[in-house]
């Protein structure tokens, strides 16, 4: 007695079953599905037909590691030039571009990893990886940072992609002389220590501090707190109860890169009027 067996291979969809071409009489299934797919076994033997239990080839998305087309930039102090624009360090937060680089995907189940090297990061060099990405010191200027993203429920790994990382130099720490103007009758009395300033006219000798005139955007504020909310004035009037002496927050910003400062400022000053005693008469 000699048995007869044939063996065909299908796939199955919605209950639909297609026979694979080119696959016949073989137990080993060879293929490279672009998606998951069911699978099952058909085999005849003397004209009795048993179909093998389903099993399903599964075929996870590859995470995406989007790009991140501008640098992440930070302002760091030069001391005052110098410190060269290639040796400048400061730490950065590599995952302030989480949103961007991970797009539309979760990140409840898609995690990112930085690396110092395109090497490191194509192969998980444990070396180059990045421990402390919220905090990261450059080690050149500006620098190149490789990322990739994995999906913690599946494993999968998206390809590598880089961004870049820049220190630009803060505004510098200069010495502003003081302006000194003499109390007037223009409020009504010249004892009052009330005067106006026109702030602006410092501009020019902070210019000339700075050695520049094009480079700077300079504004004059009251309080630290309204020139970081850029709540600029151009003149002030002293009050009495500022007893003669008003400081002035001075806010350097480099147009080029908007690191700006704030530690720079100046006082105006009233000067009292000299006095003159009563004088009595004197009869010769």
């Amino acid at each position: 007695y000699k048995a007869q067996t044939n063996i065909k291979w299908f796939t199955i969809k919605d209950g639909v079953e297609t026979p694979i071409a080119g696959i016949t009489n073989t137990s080993q299934l060879e293929v490279s599905p672009i998606e998951t797919t069911n699978y099952f076994a058909r085999v005849t033997t003397n004209g009795v037909v048993c179909d093998s239990e389903p099993f399903n080839i599964i075929i996870n998305r590859l995470p995406t590691a989007n790009i991140v087309l501008n640098a992440i930039e930070i302002c760091v102090d030069s001391n005052n030039g110098a410190i060269t624009s290639s040796d400048l360090k400061g730490s950065f937060d590599l995952t302030s571009e989480k949103a961007t680089i991970l797009g539309g995907q979760s990140d409840t189940n898609h995690t990112i990893a930085y690396y110092t090297t395109r090497d490191g990061a194509e192969n998980e060099i444990s070396a180059a990886k990045i421990q402390t990405p919220t905090a990261y010191i450059n080690t050149s200027n500006p620098q190149n940072i490789y990322y990739r993203v994995t999906n913690t429920d599946t494993n999968c790994i998206s390809g590598v992609e880089e961004l870049s990382i820049l220190a630009q130099a803060l505004p510098y720490t200069i010495t502003i002389p003081d302006v000194k103007a003499c109390d007037d009758l223009d409020s009504g009395s010249d004892e009052d220590g009330i005067l106006l300033f026109d702030l602006t006219k410092q501009t020019e000798a902070i210019e000339e501090l700075l050695g520049s005139t094009a480079q700077w955007s300079i504004s004059y504020h009251e309080t630290v707190a309204d020139a970081e909310a850029n709540n600029a004035i151009t003149e002030y009037t002293t009050k009495t109860s500022d007893n003669g002496t008003k400081t002035i927050i001075v806010k350097l910003e480099d147009k080029a890169t908007g690191c700006y400062l704030t530690d720079n400022k100046f006082n105006l000053i009233v000067l009292e009027l000299p006095k003159i005693n009563n004088l009595s008469l004197i009869h010769i």
